[in-house]
């Protein structure tokens, strides 16, 4: 925990402000680390952690924050069905059975390739199925492609939730291209009322996104390093303009962007 403040200067408290008057201060007092998220006058949650992170919570707001990272799995043990639960996604095997759009998008994911997919509830398992010379063979979801299993992930936590906060980290990551568009063009189409906070480094999925989505509707900032410090920069509307034109170049010429205007 100490190391969300500035150079783990205990005795300078953290303030975040967001929208309509929301702010978080996290302060450290007797040997705990406090929250205390407010709008106006109304408390929406706190809470009280050690060191490690673990301690108590509570507050009437039902938060919206989901925060989403694909990792490999070998089973799927939990078994609420309303939205893939966050950050590794424990119950994709039962969001999967219970909503047919979803189980219909996996099964298109894997179609082309020549697989089915096997659903074992009593085992918490996924399995892929070949057909071959008149013999079907199976084998751990876990062992299918890499860029599969990240689609299905993040298409499954896109299309599950509702008017909720996705932050996905590198959702492309190890990805071939092609997908990377996909996943891009579902995010920016998506009618599900979620709105995202992604971290890329992929032209492809920086260039997919502001080509399908309204302008009005999408923010980008540059992260960048300076005097010890991380901080970001808004593009403006002019600036996302140019990085249209500079396509898949973007990244080798981000330097442009960060020159102080005067």
């Amino acid at each position: 925990m100490s190391n969300l403040f500035y150079d783990e200067n205990l005795e300078q408290s953290i303030t975040i402000k967001a929208e309509d008057d929301i702010i978080l201060e996290i302060n450290f007092e007797q040997g705990q680390f406090r929250g205390k998220c407010h709008e106006k006058q109304s408390e929406l949650f706190s809470f009280n952690l050690n060191y490690a992170g673990d301690g108590s919570s509570g507050g009437s707001a039902k938060l919206p924050f989901k925060f989403y990272r694909f990792l490999v799995r070998r089973d799927f043990p939990r078994n609420e069905s309303d939205f893939l639960l966050p950050p590794s996604g424990e119950n994709l095997l039962a969001v999967l059975m219970t909503h047919k759009e979803l189980k219909s998008t996996a099964s298109q994911i894997f179609e082309p390739f020549g697989f089915k997919l096997v659903f074992k509830p009593q085992e918490d398992k996924i399995e892929v199925l070949k057909y071959y010379e008149d013999i079907l063979v199976s084998y751990p979801y876990s062992l299918a492609s890499d860029t599969l299993q990240r689609i299905v992930f993040y298409l499954t936590a896109i299309d599950s939730n509702r008017d909720s906060v996705l932050i996905f980290e590198e959702p492309e990551a190890h990805a071939f291209p092609y997908y990377t568009k996909y996943l891009a063009e579902r995010i920016a189409l998506a009618k599900t009322n979620n709105q995202y906070f992604i971290a890329t480094h992929n032209p492809y999925l920086l260039l997919s996104i502001l080509e399908k989505a309204h302008k009005d509707e999408v923010a980008i900032f540059i992260t960048y390093f300076e005097n010890y410090q991380t901080k970001v920069k808004l593009m403006s509307e002019k600036e996302l303009e140019e990085i249209m034109d500079l396509g898949i170049d973007v990244f080798f010429s981000i330097e442009r962007f960060l020159e102080v205007q005067e």
